[in-house]
């Protein structure tokens, strides 16, 4: 269904792809871009890449890979533990259509909140503009 391995940098992936963050307290975070510490997570098709995606997403949210954070200082987790959890939550996910409504909810959220962090960022240029305007006075 899906095939895992340490992500190398510099490597071609032809397939479907995404990453799994693996040190730090946010071992299990998912991402598009990858990271210097991570997964690759490969699929056959891009709905089930958008899938497991958000799949992998509740499971870091969801704060389930704690348990299984290893190291006394730099907390990560292993390439198995990882997918083994991930295998465990694939198949015992439920009917087709609650995840595609989860996901399309998931997926809604996250443009609504990239739209909120673009205009804070604004705000911020915006608010530096003026305060440099009232100083040149």
């Amino acid at each position: 269904m899906f095939q895992i391995k340490t992500y190398t940098q510099g490597c071609i992936l032809d397939t479907p792809h995404f990453f799994v963050l693996s040190k730090g307290l946010n071992s299990g975070k998912p991402s598009h871009t990858p990271w210097r510490n991570c997964f690759v997570i490969s699929v056959s098709t891009e709905e089930e890449k958008e899938r497991l995606y958000w799949l992998a997403y509740s499971l870091w949210k969801t704060k389930k890979l704690y348990p299984l954070l290893r190291g006394s200082v730099i907390e990560f987790i292993t390439l198995h533990d990882y997918g083994r959890q991930l295998q465990h939550i694939v198949s015992n996910m439920p009917e087709n259509t609650v995840i595609l409504k989860m996901i399309n909810t998931l997926q809604l959220l996250e443009q609504k909140e990239n739209a909120v962090q673009e205009q804070i960022k604004n705000i911020a240029a915006l608010r530096q503009s003026i305060v440099t305007a009232y100083l040149r006075l």
